[in-house]
């Protein structure tokens, strides 16, 4: 399951959240601080990790 970063417009507040790509795309992320839905997506880095060598 994905990990969002999330920046909140009302209080600033900078979380995470693992939801589903449909719960993603739905906009069901909120502030867990103000429980406001105005967020800002931020970009987060990510890897990989796979079985064959490059």
């Amino acid at each position: 399951m994905p990990t969002y970063e999330y920046m909140c417009l009302g209080c600033g507040k900078k979380f995470r959240v693992r939801m589903t790509i449909t719960e993603h795309d739905g906009h069901k992320a909120k502030c867990p601080k103000c429980g406001r839905r105005k967020l800002q997506q931020r970009v987060e880095g990510f890897f990989a990790i796979t079985a064959k060598k490059s």
